[in-house]
């Protein structure tokens, strides 16, 4: 397994992918970022862990970053590379697959796609009319490496399935969801009372709707005073933390919100459970909005809370078939606060909504779901199955 971005023992990599192959009977080494002082190898549960350091310097370090996983590819051959992102990952597993090829030796390869890439990257530029000439050239280059390099497609989001299945529906692509350890954690908490906690799980940042959070509650503070905000992650960048305490500074309300700082998912179930309503206030971004279904969405549906969201066309649509809590009418936080009070204020009928969103999940987002998904996936490698188009042309 091949890492650019993600830390090793990221959820998705680690307790769904690196655990399920092992418990399958794979030999799983992962090769990650170095993100703190973690030892250069180490075996953990069976799985064997290599991690290098980045460089500093913007540019060097994606050179330097393909050229490290290329290296670790080719010294520690596999029989099946699975890589987790587009970029460097991807890159550098075509290009020790073929050289691997040239030595006689086949090796297979499993693109992981935890992103919408083809919107990841145009999002990340202020410029709107790069944004169509970035996302065309993403998708012209996956669809080079899913015609030409790629054996099998994972994908973490509903959307991106279809997408793949678009570029190249002969290979096998599976939706595996990564959603939260349903098998084995106890039955949610029987709630009762009043509604007094609400909850955010994850990144507690500006680009994931912090304002809109804030100002919500800054709305709902004063007519609701024994109302609090729990927010079970921590700041993404310097710009959120600044802005938090200058709210805080502004509004007098501190010691009511909290942020607990980086939160472990084998730490996350007591949190979760303390929550009374799930919040997610995603922008009207064109990256985040693609992204269904996010794990704050599944972790709240699988702990029996009710979601408060904002109109994100894909979160809206589920939750209003669901009937599994409310959509505000806008992406801001006067209309968050809205969506908020009904159900704040009528809290009996707010408990059951959460009750329907775990009936959902149970069927739908199980970290179980996952495990097959993903095991069917790799078994599709084994089979002889067609492989690339052909013109047929039919004459009489």
């Amino acid at each position: 397994m091949l890492l650019a971005r993600d830390p090793v023992f990221e959820q998705r990599v680690y307790q769904l992918s690196a655990r399920t192959l092992r418990d399958a009977g794979y030999k799983v080494t992962i090769i990650g970022p170095r993100l703190r002082d973690e030892p250069a190898e180490q075996v953990v549960e069976g799985i064997r862990i290599f991690t290098y350091r980045k460089l500093n310097n913007p540019v060097l370090r994606k050179f330097h970053t393909l050229a490290t996983l290329w290296i670790h590819a080719l010294r520690h051959p596999a029989e099946i590379f699975h890589v987790f992102e587009v970029d460097a990952p991807l890159f550098a597993a075509a290009m020790a697959k073929r050289r691997l090829k040239r030595m006689g030796k086949e090796v297979k390869l499993v693109f992981d796609s935890p992103e919408v890439w083809s919107y990841f990257y145009p999002a990340q530029t202020g410029f709107k009319f790069l944004r169509k000439w970035i996302r065309n050239v993403v998708v012209n280059y996956e669809d080079w490496m899913v015609q030409k390099h790629v054996d099998a497609v994972s994908t973490a989001h509903v959307l991106e399935e279809a997408y793949y299945q678009w570029l190249n529906p002969w290979l096998p692509i599976r939706w595996v969801v990564g959603g939260p350890p349903m098998d084995e954690w106890p039955d949610p908490p029987t709630k009762t009372g009043g509604i007094k906690l609400l909850g955010h799980d994850g990144y507690f940042t500006l680009q994931r709707g912090m304002d809109v959070m804030l100002r919500a509650f800054e709305v709902l503070a004063p007519e609701l005073p024994k109302l609090r905000l729990l927010a079970a992650g921590s700041f993404m960048e310097k710009r959120d933390e600044v802005y938090f305490k200058q709210w805080c500074e502004r509004t007098g309300l501190g010691d009511r919100v909290e942020v607990l700082g980086w939160v472990s998912r084998d730490e996350i179930l007591p949190h979760l459970d303390s929550f009374d309503i799930g919040m997610i206030a995603n922008r009207p971004d064109i990256h985040s909005v693609r992204c269904w279904p996010a794990n704050k969405m599944m972790n709240y549906l699988a702990r029996a809370l009710p979601v408060v969201s904002t109109p994100a066309p894909l979160y809206r649509r589920f939750i209003e078939e669901t009937g599994c809590g409310a959509v505000s009418s806008g992406f801001d936080g006067d209309s968050y606060a809205e969506a908020l009070r009904p159900l704040i204020r009528n809290y009996q009928s707010t408990r059951k909504m959460g009750q329907r969103g775990y009936e959902k999940a149970a069927t739908t987002y199980s970290l179980e779901h996952g495990r097959k998904a993903l095991l069917a996936l790799y078994a599709d490698l084994d089979r002889d199955l067609p492989t690339e188009d052909q013109a047929v042309i039919l004459r009489d």
